[in-house]
């Protein structure tokens, strides 16, 4: 029973051994395929240099783009970015190196292998440029193939990559955003007066404000900028504006003499030391002289108003007939207000120098005009656009103003509007001012205007006498300038303010990576590949790739005519000169030695 069981089981177990067998068969032809298999002879080393260039190209576009306009502070590794950079086309450079010298050692043996004959010489070029730069520019001279040009430059262009890659960063600095600080600058839309509405008074940070605007010793309005750059938005503004001009030329002069003394207690009042010359008996010849001097003088101006210059002193000589007049230095008046837009108008007559020294030769001649200027104080509206500061320029400047004026007389809050019905500078700008205030203004501003300087009289004048400061002023237009700048700076920092927020930026060095520089290095890894792709093509059917081993020319045989014989000579500039002439083609069969014959 026990036999019939074992023949029953035989059928089952013989396919499975055939099996076994058979894979034992098949592994055992595989190895034995792998062992024999030419690697060295074939492109799969090269195949993974070319897979590894590819990679380190790819690894250094991404670490470029990766690092491209980061902060440098950011980079928080030991190495520096130019060093990883470097390693990577060290890397590269490598693979690249490896394509391009098997390259132009596998091109030696095939333009060897061709039917058309080739000088020795081109042998030994070729196996000289897969060595190095050196022997890669001697190919350019000597043989004529583009693959072996390609190949040549390819290498030349290799000595360039390191320098370029250490180009290709840069470290430029630029301004960012500081999100933890706040930047602001103020502005307003209204002002009132800190005094109680039953004083009309100017506010007493504004009177230092206009002194310090008129003695440009007024320090701007800085904005609040904790950093080193700041950066506000546009906006407007509520502020004094003024307005000045030159009439000196345009406006009237009408001088007369004044011939005898007027009877009555006026003229004696006004001109009493004048009056004495005229009435006295002693100094005919002054007397005489005195009358035909045109020391009356009147001036109008174009927009109506009149002038008449004082005498605040006269001195007398008898000796060569002189007499000398001394006219009010500085002269500031502030006539009634005909635009409804101003707050004061001012009129200003300079005399400079104020002594007028008349003799017989000149007695008839009018003084010389005095410097006339008119200014107009108003209230206005001023834009201030781009405005930025720095740690030199603390202060913004307006880039536009526009006068306006109250659209009512209300005791309250009264509208200002721009003239002639224009539009305010912003859409969304309204501006207004109470009563009391505007009065505090005008009066103030009439009070301080009306000042006379003159030569001394034994008198000191009470309050802050404004004439000296204009009259010592180069530029009494810039001076009021400064005023307005120092009064506008008021009310943007008065009771009525309000904060414009702005940004705060710091200066941060980063990263950034100038692509230009990274051509080289990429293009040379591209072209390498393009060369590596072709060789590959071009010696497709050869029974061995021989690329740059010497074995070949160990094992092989030369066979050359007796007159080109150079396996005797010692002397390597002969053996390379006979080279020249020589022209071989490689042959041999499978199986049989490598024959160079000169053909």
């Amino acid at each position: 029973m026990s036999s019939n069981r074992d023949s029953e089981s035989q059928p089952a177990i013989r396919p499975t051994e055939d099996m076994v067998f058979k894979q034992e068969t098949k592994l055992s032809r595989a190895k034995e395929a792998f062992e024999n298999y030419d690697r060295e002879g074939s492109w799969i080393w090269e195949i993974g240099c070319a897979i590894l260039s590819v990679v380190y190209l790819a690894l250094l576009i991404g670490f470029l783009g990766y690092v491209d306009g980061k902060a440098y502070l950011s980079w928080q590794y030991s190495i520096s970015p130019n060093a990883v950079i470097s390693v990577i086309a060290t890397f590269a450079k490598a693979a690249m190196l490896v394509l391009v010298s098997v390259c132009l050692g596998q091109l030696k043996w095939k333009q060897g292998l061709d039917p058309k004959p080739t000088q020795l010489y081109h042998f030994h070029l070729l196996d000289e440029a897969s060595r190095g730069p050196w022997g890669s520019l001697k190919i350019f001279w000597h043989v004529r193939s583009f693959l072996a040009w390609a190949g040549a430059a390819l290498m030349v262009l290799a000595v360039a990559i390191d320098p370029f890659t250490q180009q290709i960063l840069a470290f430029p600095s630029r301004q960012v955003q500081v999100l933890n600080e706040t930047a602001y600058v103020f502005k307003a839309q209204e002002f009132h007066t800190r005094w109680e509405w039953s004083t009309f008074q100017m506010d007493h940070t504004m009177q230092t404000a206009m002194f310090n605007g008129l003695t440009q010793t007024n320090a701007p309005l800085e904005a609040s900028c904790p950093s080193e750059y700041c950066d506000y938005p546009d906006f407007t503004t509520l502020g004094i504006c003024t307005s000045c001009e030159n009439i000196t030329e345009t406006a009237t002069q009408v001088c007369r003499p004044i011939p005898s003394p007027y009877p009555g207690r006026n003229f004696t009042q006004k001109w009493p030391d004048w009056h004495k010359i005229l009435s006295s008996p002693t100094t005919p010849s002054l007397r005489q002289m005195a009358a035909s001097i045109p020391i009356g003088c009147h001036y109008s101006t174009p927009n109506g108003f009149s002038f008449t210059p004082n005498i605040s002193e006269l001195s007398t000589s008898t000796g060569n007939d002189t007499i000398e007049i001394y006219r009010d230095s500085f002269i500031a008046t502030t006539p009634e207000i005909d635009e409804p837009s101003d707050l004061a108008y001012i009129f200003m007559a300079k005399y400079s120098p104020e002594t007028i020294t008349y003799t017989p030769e000149n007695m008839s001649m009018s003084e010389q005009r005095p410097q006339m200027i008119q200014c107009s104080i108003q209230l206005c509206e001023k834009q201030y656009t781009q405005n930025h500061v720095s740690s030199n320029k603390r202060s913004i400047q307006p880039s536009r103003t526009q006068v306006l004026q109250r659209a009512d007389s209300s005791w309250d809050n009264a509208t200002l509007i721009p003239i002639d019905g224009k539009n305010t500078l912003s859409d969304n700008s309204t501006y207004s001012i109470d009563h009391v205030s505007w009065l505090g203004l005008t009066m103030h501003l009439t009070t301080a205007f009306t000042t006379v300087f003159t030569r001394f009289d034994g008198r000191a004048p009470p309050g802050v006498v404004l004439a000296t400061i204009l009259y010592k002023s180069n530029n009494i237009t810039e001076s009021f300038s400064r005023m307005a700048t120092s009064m506008t700076d008021n009310i943007r920092s008065g009771i009525g303010q309000t904060k414009v927020d702005g940004r705060a930026y710091q200066t941060e060095t980063f990263i950034h990576v100038r692509w230009l520089w990274a051509i080289l290095p990429i293009v040379t890894v591209i072209l390498s590949l393009s060369l590596f792709t072709a060789t590959v093509i071009v010696s497709r059917g050869q029974p061995v790739l021989w690329k740059s081993s010497v074995f070949p020319l160990l094992m092989g045989l030369l066979q050359i005519a007796p007159e080109h014989e150079i396996t005797n000579i010692r002397h390597l500039g002969q053996i390379q000169s006979m080279s020249k002439e020589i022209k071989i083609v490689v042959e041999g069969e499978d199986n049989r030695p490598l024959l160079f014959s000169e053909r």
